[in-house]
């Protein structure tokens, strides 16, 4: 009985060796089958000779140059407005890292109790930026005279700044119901 003969499902019936081939035997399926080739296999050999790097260049180059990777809406808003810190400078300098996600900024108030003093701000900032909020960090590490009065005071500062920074912006429009 030979392998595919028989009733049954193939999993069922036992698994007979196969012989070795020799060599004229592979040579002349390799001519049959040559003969007999489809499209895709001219393509395989075509791919294998010199002809394929043509190939390659021809069909896949194309494809690859229109494919085009654009940045998110967040990681362009994100952009657009680390441009428009800079119009604040010398008060406000600005590092958007390369990854587009996080963001360093050095703030030197000119007046309250950090008045010339740099504070560094990290902000890292979530792929859904801006429906998710920015994690920001204070490092205080130079501002060595705080307490923590002063520190509330500075939070509260930053906290309404972005509250009116908030309700500066129109709401978005609801979507319509259908």
């Amino acid at each position: 009985m030979q392998d595919g003969d028989g009733p049954g499902p193939p999993e069922a019936r036992p698994a007979v060796p196969k012989r070795p081939r020799d060599e004229e035997e592979s040579r002349s399926d390799k001519q049959s089958t040559s003969a007999s080739g489809s499209e895709g296999d001219d393509l395989c050999k075509a791919m294998l000779t010199d002809e394929g790097d043509s190939l390659i260049e021809d069909y896949l180059i194309p494809r690859l140059k229109k494919v085009k990777l654009r940045p998110s809406i967040g990681q362009l808003r994100l952009q657009r407005e680390v441009s428009n810190l800079d119009a604040l400078q010398p008060h406000i300098c600005s590092c958007l890292h390369s990854d587009n996600c996080r963001a360093k900024f050095i703030v030197t108030p000119h007046t309250g109790p950090l008045s010339g003093q740099g504070v560094e701000v990290d902000c890292w900032f979530p792929t859904h930026y801006p429906h998710q909020p920015p994690h920001i960090s204070l490092n205080l590490s130079e501002c060595k005279h705080l307490d923590s009065n002063i520190l509330q005071q500075v939070l509260d500062h930053v906290t309404q700044a972005y509250i009116r920074d908030c309700a500066s912006r129109p709401l978005p429009s609801p979507l319509p119901i259908e």
